[in-house]
């Protein structure tokens, strides 16, 4: 994927409903030769992703089971959205909410609205009831872009508010 190419995708839907935004501004399905390229550059055989609004770190490994592998962008978009469409535990939200009073009700309303769209046919759908972790986002679902920390195993999700 080059460089002036940015992928767009609510992460409150599936990591099938990412586009690609060419350095011209058209906008298409993400194409099966960037999908199956390295979303690292060296390439690299993990990745450990840091969301700054969730305590918990995210490895993805190689899913290719041959020497050469590595992590490629769609075993990144499935690996974040496998983990942002996990329920979130009492243990996973009493720590998110420690010591903040509105962060629960504000994860409740992303839910409900979430939940809401999903009757609509706009979301996917989910059980209803059910916290997500991509309710914890807020607003802030669109992926925006990984960011390096350190040895081009470790980054941290940069994310951008839906519109």
């Amino acid at each position: 994927m080059g460089t002036s190419e940015r992928i767009l995708w609510d992460m409150c839907f599936s990591w099938n409903h990412a586009q690609l935004r060419s350095k011209n501004g058209t906008i298409s399905t993400v194409p099966p030769h960037t999908l199956d390229s390295s979303a690292t550059l060296p390439i690299s055989r993990k990745m450990s992703i840091i969301c700054p609004s969730l305590p918990w770190r995210l490895t993805i490994p190689a899913k290719q089971e041959i020497w050469e592998a590595y992590v490629t962008v769609q075993d990144v978009l499935r690996a974040l959205d496998e983990y942002f469409h996990t329920p979130v535990t009492v243990t996973e939200l009493s720590t998110i909410c420690a010591g903040h009073d509105g962060t629960l009700q504000s994860i409740r309303r992303a839910s409900r609205i979430r939940r809401v769209g999903a009757s609509a046919g706009q979301c996917a759908p989910v059980d209803s009831g059910m916290t997500l972790r991509v309710d914890v986002l807020g607003e802030d679902t669109m992926f925006a872009g990984l960011r390096p920390l350190a040895n081009n195993e470790h980054f941290i999700l940069d994310l951008a508010t839906a519109i």
